[in-house]
Formats: structure tokens, sequence, C-alpha cells
């Protein structure tokens, strides 16, 4: 401290050398300039020596804090604040706004009154202190669910959406790590490549299924943060999250019904066209043969007629479940609308000829199972089908495919019905 007005003696020779192995910047200001600055207040401001030496200190105070600056440092030459200590913005040599934390005391400098500055350049301090301090607004009352984990994912803390999304308390958690909330849904490579890309980026981001504590599935938005230590190593880990099973939900109601028949939930047209796309190519890699049928109900048009567009859909939805019967797992059948159903049978082998017999005896066993009776509005009733074959490689165009099924569709249907054609090209 500073006692009657006298102020200290302060040699800059003598001091030189303690002043330039400081790890902090340093400076003597007198009449509002620097007359001293070591090494490393330069590098703070990003300028020499040269530079910085008769420049007024407000030259590089930011016009926010310069009122601040000024207060504090008359305080200083007064010999009123030897112990304050305080955090200014400066605007540095590359125009970018740095926090200096500066504290000193009043000096006699060559007969006048002066004051040496020790100053810390604190702008990544500030930085954290505000993201902490925005943390802990934003924790308690986030709509999205935080997990704070250590580096080795054992939860320290979860924020109050947390337990509402999972139903699990706190201090359920805490302890914990997130394999609590484990679905089952994702396999061990799902998350291998989850923690590949979070160590080797620090941030991962999407979707997941995970598991109430009821035991109910929900799917999450999911988002993880590596938070570096002093060292640079990870020392925690945030992840942000929300639950969007109702927007899941919808984007699947909205899939089936752009991809399905309404009313058998069978594929559509497009869905079997992209499929039949997949079985061609598939067909041209391993050299593989199958069938494509279409099949038209005998009679339909009666049962709407007799019976009403009730029973009609009754009978179709009957016909769709018994064409689901004859499937194999790789096969696909579809409702193209009205009456009129397609089956689609992939690998059915390398052979022409067996491929050939192969899709006959489905054909066959198509046709048995459209041939039994339907009970229809107290009245039994018979709608077989009329099919039509066409097979198909992996030279195969679709849009001719579809063409020669139905072609051969139609020749059933002349031939009376309840028959099978295949499509002979000229």
């Amino acid at each position: 401290m500073v006692h009657g007005g006298h102020f200290p003696s302060f040699g800059p020779a003598r001091y030189r050398q303690l002043i330039e192995s400081a790890n902090e910047g340093i400076c003597v200001i007198a009449n509002g300039c620097f007359t001293l600055v070591n090494h490393q207040l330069c590098q703070m401001a990003g300028c020499t020596q040269e530079e910085m030496l008769g420049q007024s200190v407000f030259r590089f105070s930011d016009p926010r804090d310069e009122a601040l600056l000024r207060t504090n440092h008359q305080k200083r030459l007064s010999g009123q604040a030897d112990e304050l200590r305080y955090a200014a913005r400066m605007v540095v040599q590359d125009c970018s706004v740095r926090w200096w934390e500066i504290g000193g005391v009043a000096i006699d400098w060559h007969g006048q009154r002066a004051t040496l500055n020790f100053i810390t350049d604190v702008t990544e301090r500030r930085a954290a202190e505000e993201q902490l301090q925005l943390a802990a607004n934003v924790f308690p009352h986030a709509n999205e669910g935080i997990i704070l984990t250590d580096d080795k994912g054992t939860i320290l803390d979860v924020n109050d959406a947390f337990c509402r999304i999972t139903g699990y308390t706190r201090d359920e958690a805490v302890g914990q790590t997130p394999r609590l909330l484990h679905s089952g849904r994702h396999g061990a490579e799902f998350y291998q490549a989850l923690w590949r890309q979070l160590t080797a980026q620090g941030f991962w981001q999407g979707e997941i299924w995970n598991r109430h504590k009821s035991g109910d599935i929900y799917a999450e938005s999911l988002s993880i943060r590596a938070v570096p230590g002093p060292n640079g190593t990870v020392h925690q880990y945030v992840a942000l999250f929300s639950d969007i099973t109702d927007r899941k939900k919808m984007e699947e109601e909205i899939h089936r019904l752009a991809y399905h028949d309404p009313l058998t939930n069978l594929p559509n047209r497009r869905l079997l066209i992209d499929r039949l796309h997949m079985a061609i190519a598939v067909a041209r890699r391993n050299g593989e043969h199958g069938a494509l049928m279409f099949i038209d109900l005998d009679n339909f048009k009666e049962v709407n007629d007799n019976y009403g567009h009730e029973t009609g859909d009754a009978l179709l939805m009957e016909v769709a479940h018994r064409l689901k019967q004859c499937l194999r797992e790789a096969d696909t059948v579809a409702r193209f609308g009205g009456d009129e159903f397609v089956a689609m049978f992939p690998l059915l082998g390398q052979d022409a000829a067996l491929a050939r017999q192969a899709s006959e005896v489905l054909a066959h066993k198509v046709q048995i199972a459209l041939g039994l009776p339907h009970n229809l509005a107290m009245a039994e009733h018979r709608s077989p089908g009329s099919i039509g074959i066409a097979l198909f490689d992996g030279d195969s165009e679709v849009v001719e495919l579809m063409q020669a099924a139905d072609h051969a569709m139609y020749q059933a249907k002349q031939a009376g019905r309840n028959c099978i054609r295949e499509f002979a090209s000229a």
C-alpha cells in the first residue's frame, strides 16, 4: 500500500530481467501511455514493443469498457485501489476482443505518478464461465433431456426433462451408464460406430431407440459432445435428447400410405416396382431367374353387384390373406387396385427350365388358394383367379416384364378364366 502520497521508486534497469521472465503481461503506464511493456504483453496485444511504447492505453480499450478502464486507472494513480483487480474488454491488433484481467499498484516513475500493471488474458476462462452459467440456467429448464457423464461414461447428473422422458429419477440414474436405457434394437456394431465417431470427431448426432423405465420403447433424437479438460483430453460427455416417438410413428404412417394399399395393407404398385428393380439387380449379379404373376379375380363384379361394396372389400382382404400364405420369405404380393393383384417370385434358380417349372408350381398353389369357397353375406361364393406368368432374369426390363405378365393374364381370361398362362415371346 502507498501512504501519505509517497510512491515506491521503480528503476527499469533493475527490474528488466524480472519483468521479461514473467508469465503475465506487465507494463508501466504514465500520463495514460505505455512507457514500459514486456514481451508477454506484446504477444497478448499482437504488437511489437516499438508499436506499443508511447501509445495510449485507451487505444486498446473496447468502447463498452473504456469508462471502467479510465475510472480504475485514476483510482490506482491516487493510491486508492492497490488491491483492485478487475476484467475489461480490450481490442487487440487483429481487431479481436479479448478479456484482460488487470491488477497493479501506483509507483513513482522518474518523478511522476504512474501505475505498474499486471495483466492476464482471461478470455477463455470468461467464455468457460459464461458457458457454465448458461448451462446452469439451461440445465433445469431445458425441454430436452440432458445427461452429464464422466470420461468413462458414468452418469454424473441428469435434468428434470431426462426424468420425464425416461421415467427414471435422478437418484436411479446417477452412477449408472446410458446402457440403463438400451432397448435392444441396436446391435453392437451400432454403438461401436457411434463411439468411433465420438472419439474421432468429439461429436455424434442421430436417432436411437431407447427403453423407458416402464419397458416401453421410444425414439430419441440424440446428440453427444465430448467436453475437453485442461490438458485437451476428454473430461466429460454431454448428451442432449428429445422424444421423437410421435414423429416417427407419423413418418411410418406416411410411408405406409405411400407404399401400401390402404384396404389390404399389401404393397402397392410403387413398392412392388421398387422391389422388382432390386430383384432384377440381384438376378443380374447371381445369374438367377424369377417370375412375375398378374392375378385377376374372376366373378368379382358379381360380389359387388349382389352383396355391396363392403362385402367386396371383405373378399379382397380375404384374398390378400390367402395370397400372403402362398409366399416365401423373399416373395412379394401387391394390390394394384380393383381386383388385380401381382406377385413376384425371385430366386427361382439359375437354370431357366427349372425356374419355369417352379413358377408353374407356385401358380398352381395360388390357383388352389383362390379357388376355395368364401363365406360372404351368409352365402358361399367362389372367386378363382386368372393368372399370367412372365419369367425374368438379369437382363429383363421392368416395364416390358409387367406388360408381358399382364398380356399373359388376359390370355388366361380369354381361355375361360381360372386359367394359368405363361407369356411366350414371339
